[in-house]
């Protein structure tokens, strides 16, 4: 699961759910609008955001979008445990 935080303004950012080849995004407000809601709360709110990441990539997210990298938070961009989303993250910006 790849998530990151798309600049809007506000101070912490919104929290979005990356799909598997950085080309599209969706926002997670159904589960959580902050990275720190999901870092307090991983347990109770990681299968949410798995559910709607396997939406994402297969193609039936309704509201997804295109994903610009330069436009996200390069510094919140992360992954789940197992996952080495960061690393291919950190690569797209490098």
């Amino acid at each position: 699961m790849k998530l990151a935080t798309y600049r809007d303004g506000s101070r912490d950012g919104q929290l979005v759910i990356v799909s598997r080849d950085l080309s599209t995004a969706h926002y997670a407000t159904g589960a959580a609008t902050r990275l720190q809601q999901v870092l307090d709360d991983w347990n109770f709110l990681s299968p949410q955001l798995e559910d709607l990441y396997q939406t994402l990539n297969q193609g039936k997210a309704r509201h997804a979008f295109a994903f610009d990298g330069v436009i996200a938070d390069r510094l919140a961009c992360g992954f789940a445990p197992g996952d080495d989303g960061f690393g291919d993250v950190g690569r797209q910006f490098g």
